[in-house]
């Protein structure tokens, strides 16, 4: 793609994205095979720089890290067994990431008489006083439960685990499946609040305090750090922020949103806050480099304006002084006019393909 656009256009800047170097990770775990694979990558780099001429300005970024979990921390089941998070049967989410693990060749009737017989067999179960996340709490004990999520279809394991956050009556949760911050339901600024605005702070230190302090099954504590928002967001949007971030400890755990088990040994690759920036200019005296300084450092080496509506610094060394405007004005009746055009059929083909209702 990047041959075919270098073609038809005089272009004074390119950006090409490689979402391989993510999924491998996650999909991969022999180290020949993940290699195989950069250095595929870096050859197509190596192509890619060589579009630019002479003597290109070159930037190799990754907006994350990648690097080895060792646990899973549910905290929304964390929260229920604290007193803070109601639950309720629902579409639960948890085990639809594990799709590539499921048995190859099952018909799909399979799937269904799977999924009506467990169904029926967790709701039998549930009437005496076993939950689904007790059922795998045992399973888990005698090294059963990744057997049962293996071997099981999806659908069978989606109708086992249907505990799902019932926000209406909780008062604090993890609104995302992995979002690494807690939603308070506050009276009068969520739709169905239930905390009293004059408990809100109260509430929020007792649960950052408690957080502190939440230890997995081997001991060691989940988490370097748990901050009240202010700390660390700020702009006219803060009040859309979780109302606490979550920072786990050297980010070896998975800090998961659905109801299961408190915790599930599970060792894997995921991300990681340090990435990677790469560069053939100099990028000056700088200790840290964060991923929103990319955007206003191509800016300055583009010799146009850096947008003065957003975060960031420019990293590179610049003689002249970098000028700061907002892009928003100097893009004009461009913006405006092009999100107004039809976008129906569009809109269409989507739900056809199933992803609109």
């Amino acid at each position: 793609m990047a041959r075919f656009l270098n073609k038809r256009y005089n272009w004074d800047f390119l950006a090409v994205q490689f979402q391989v170097t993510d999924t491998i990770f996650h999909d991969l775990t022999n180290r020949n095979q993940i290699r195989q694979v950069l250095k595929e990558i870096d050859n197509f780099v190596d192509d890619i720089i060589d579009l630019g001429g002479e003597d290109p300005t070159v930037f190799i970024t990754s907006d994350h890290g990648m690097g080895d979990y060792d646990w899973t921390f549910y905290i929304n089941s964390w929260l229920a067994e604290k007193g803070y998070c109601e639950t309720t049967t629902g579409e639960e989410q948890y085990f639809r990431q594990a799709k590539d693990n499921l048995k190859e060749g099952t018909e799909e009737v399979e799937f269904s008489i799977f999924g009506f017989f467990t169904g029926i067999a967790v709701s039998t179960l549930s009437a005496v006083g076993l939950s689904p996340r007790r059922i795998h709490r045992a399973l888990g004990k005698v090294g059963l439960d990744k057997i049962v999520e293996r071997l099981l279809p999806e659908e069978a394991l989606v109708a086992a685990q249907n505990q799902v956050v019932d926000h209406e009556n909780s008062i604090a949760y993890q609104l995302l499946f992995n979002s690494l911050g807690i939603h308070l339901n506050v009276e009068g600024r969520e739709p169905n609040g239930v905390l009293p605005q004059s408990d809100y702070e109260q509430i929020r230190s007792e649960l950052i305090e408690e957080l502190k302090d939440v230890r997995d099954p081997d001991g060691n504590f989940v988490f370097d750090a748990v901050k009240p928002r202010e700390e660390v967001y700020e702009g006219k949007h803060l009040e859309d922020a979780p109302d606490i971030s979550l920072f786990p400890r050297d980010y070896r755990y998975d800090v998961s949103g659905s109801i299961l088990d408190t915790f599930r040994r599970y060792p894997h690759k995921n991300h990681k806050p340090n990435g990677i920036l790469i560069s053939n200019r100099s990028l000056g005296d700088i200790d840290q480099a964060e991923i929103y300084d990319i955007a206003p450092t191509v800016a300055a080496e583009l010799g146009i304006p850096v947008d003065s509506n957003t975060d960031g610094k420019v990293l590179t060394d610049t003689e002249e002084e970098v000028e700061r405007q907002d892009w928003d004005e100097i893009a004009g009746d461009y913006a405006t006019t092009r999100s107004q055009h039809d976008t129906s059929n569009v809109e269409d083909r989507l739900a056809d393909l199933g992803y609109m209702e």
